[in-house]
């Protein structure tokens, strides 16, 4: 990250909110106003039916962005709650234009977050739609012990989940009821443990053969080589190089 990028981040990270566990952040139906980046905490994004039946469709970590196309669509489709207390940098619509235009570096790497958000929810509805409970659950603990990881929140095969029974139930598309029937047969085989001082993954090899978990779809890779030529010859465009002074 070069010293300009720096500088500007440090402007934009100047107004922060803070939310409570359960805060409702957005609701759905909300006129958008404002992007947040995540600094501190989880939320999730969640949509409900007329009869109280509820999707978890998110489930974000410090790092990840919420109301991304603020500036392009007019209403949240999403609520979006705090299941921690929650610390958030505010941004106003306008400054990620000037995000774009001053900062493309920046600009791509938002991009990319953006596609990350993408690539997870559509693997989120592979899980719901063809992964049986017990491969649902499998899947969810694989990839959110590997998110965790990537922004230091967990080492070794142990890490606190600040989510519920129920949550968790909600994000898989199930029951509780078919919940606990799954996580009995996951805790009984000695594979995973799940407890009041956290998760505990004793069998991380046998938890991705369950899954069939493949890591490709998380691209936690580092920037394409083609986007890296493509910025370069931005930043020789007069209008884009005065942002990188």
């Amino acid at each position: 990250m070069s010293d300009s990028e720096e500088r500007f981040i440090d402007r934009l990270d100047a107004r922060t909110e803070s939310f409570g566990k359960n805060d409702q952040i957005v609701s759905e139906g909300d006129a958008y106003s404002k992007i947040y980046v995540i600094k501190k905490g989880w939320t999730y994004h969640s949509r409900t039916l007329d009869d109280g039946r509820r999707q978890i469709t998110r489930i974000d970590l410090p790092g990840d962005i919420c109301c991304f196309f603020a500036p392009i669509l007019k209403y949240s489709a999403n609520n979006i709650v705090a299941l921690t207390d929650c610390e958030m940098t505010v941004l106003e619509l306008e400054q990620l234009a000037e995000i774009y235009t001053e900062q493309p570096g920046l600009g791509a790497a938002l991009s990319w977050c953006c596609a990350q958000d993408e690539s997870v929810l559509s693997e989120r509805l592979v899980s719901v739609g063809r992964r049986s409970a017990v491969e649902r659950l499998a899947h969810f603990f694989v990839e959110i012990r590997r998110r965790m990881e990537l922004v230091d929140l967990a080492e070794g095969n142990r890490f606190l989940l600040p989510v519920t029974r129920e949550q968790l139930a909600d994000a898989m598309g199930i029951t509780t009821v078919h919940l606990f029937r799954s996580m009995r047969r996951l805790e009984k085989d000695q594979i995973i443990a799940w407890g009041t001082d956290g998760v505990a993954i004793n069998d991380m090899m046998e938890l991705h053969r369950i899954a069939k978990f493949t890591e490709p779809y998380l691209h936690y890779t580092e920037i394409p080589s083609r986007t890296d030529r493509f910025l370069k010859k931005l930043s020789q465009i007069p209008q884009y190089a005065s942002g990188q002074q």
